[in-house]
């Protein structure tokens, strides 16, 4: 062990598998060596037909046995076809940005609660569905934070109206949000549907 170059070690280890943050080598004298991996923090779970996935906040994937609802995430747009497992898929500051988005709804905002959230990729944004079956678009493109303040504002002002007269709310007009009526809904969902292939 005395020729061991743990610095080495750690770089393979760090080059071969992106999921991993941080790894720490100790020589134990006489013979031993012991290696501590600390894996990049775990923001959403999301699965296909066949297979669950853990997203990590660099924007890796690994493959896991079990999910949580409450953190589970669709993507939109993302080819199964390629080989995932334990790559670097996302944009880990894109994915943080939702899940920041989410724990600050979810802490701040008593109003909406969470029951579906979708990534779409192409069009970089990202979906919320209440359990009131309200849609909420967001644009990853721009700021979050002003986006949930026009829907805090919103909620407030009109928060005992939204549940029975709301099918979906877009933010991602700057300075501006539309919302579309729940007896114009057939209508809405066309118009989601014909963008999103919903």
């Amino acid at each position: 062990l005395v020729f061991v170059d743990k610095n080495e070690i750690r770089d393979r280890i760090l080059s071969f598998q992106p999921n991993i943050n941080k790894v720490e080598v100790q020589k134990i004298l006489p013979d031993n060596l012991k290696i501590i991996l600390t894996s990049f923090e775990k923001l959403f779970y999301f699965e296909n037909d066949w297979k669950k996935y853990e997203i990590l906040s660099n924007g890796s994937v690994i493959p896991t046995s079990t999910i949580k609802k409450e953190n589970t995430i669709k993507i939109k747009w993302l080819s199964l076809y390629w080989f995932i497992d334990y790559k670097i898929i996302f944009d880990g500051s894109v994915l943080k940005s939702i899940s920041n988005a989410i724990k600050y709804i979810s802490e701040n905002n008593s109003l909406v609660k969470i029951k579906d959230i979708t990534y779409y990729l192409k069009e970089y944004e990202f979906h919320i569905i209440t359990n009131d079956d309200i849609t909420i678009l967001f644009d990853l493109t721009k700021e979050i934070k002003p986006q949930i303040a026009k829907l805090d504002i919103f909620y407030k002002n009109y928060q005992t109206q939204i549940k029975s007269w709301i099918s979906y709310i877009d933010l991602r007009i700057d300075d501006k949000l539309i919302y579309c009526p729940k007896n114009k809904y057939n209508t809405c969902e066309k118009n989601l549907e014909s963008i999103y292939w919903k």
